[in-house]
């Protein structure tokens, strides 16, 4: 049977230490990860709301065109008469 070898104190402390860093970066890297998640999902929600802004401005635009040409034809039948 093998026997484990004692660390040092300096060499344990220095392994307890980058344990602990890394389990402090992995930590950061799961945060980093989520928010990036969280901030695609916004970005998609917005690029949706954008698009129907987008089509009920369009709608609205060729409903003033269509207001203004009926306006322009009763405007014409008026003088006619």
């Amino acid at each position: 049977m093998l026997t484990p070898i004692p660390l040092p104190a300096d060499d344990y402390d220095r392994i307890h230490s980058t344990h602990a860093a890394l389990s402090s970066l992995s930590a950061a890297a799961t945060s980093f990860d989520a928010a990036m998640d969280s901030l695609v999902q916004t970005a998609d929600q917005h690029h949706r709301r954008v698009h129907l802004l987008e089509k009920r401005a369009q709608r609205c635009r060729e409903w003033i065109s269509k207001l203004n040409h009926l306006v322009e034809s009763k405007s014409s039948n008026a003088d006619n008469d």
